[in-house]
């Protein structure tokens, strides 16, 4: 008997259909993407602004996050979460912040409040003694 482990049914259409094995698929697709470098990325770009919160959460948990779909949208305000600047005044999309120790969502920032935090190390320690220092030194 022949066995359907390794296809997957792709559509050609209401009538169409054929099957395709996953391995010639992937190089299918592979080779398609080497012969139009511009459109893969433009369909990317175009499924991440689409999904902006599934593209979101594919890389936080690449990087180790803990949280849901539900919970990431629940946070989600249109601000970042530091600053308080509306995403549409930033030059790129909110950041998903989350605990690299623990992988807990922590919630939305823009890239420089992100990027500010990351340099710091994510320690409050160090975030306090760098305000303090800019507070003792605007004295002046």
């Amino acid at each position: 008997m022949f066995q359907l482990t390794g296809y997957v049914r792709k559509s050609d259409g209401e009538r169409t259909r054929r099957r395709v094995c996953k391995k010639c698929a992937a190089q299918k697709t592979r080779e398609w993407a080497k012969r139009n470098p511009g459109a893969r990325a433009g369909a990317s770009r175009a499924w991440r602004i689409k999904n902006r919160f599934k593209a979101a959460l594919s890389v936080a948990l690449r990087n180790g996050a803990k949280c849901s779909l539900d919970e990431i949208t629940e946070a989600f305000t249109g601000s970042c979460s530091i600053c308080l600047k509306p995403e549409s005044e930033c030059s790129t999309l909110l950041h998903l912040d989350h605990d690299h120790e623990t992988g807990k969502f922590r919630g939305w920032l823009c890239c420089q409040c992100n990027l500010g935090l990351g340099m710091f190390g994510d320690s409050p320690a160090m975030l306090h003694e760098a305000a303090e220092y800019l507070a003792r030194r605007t004295k002046c």
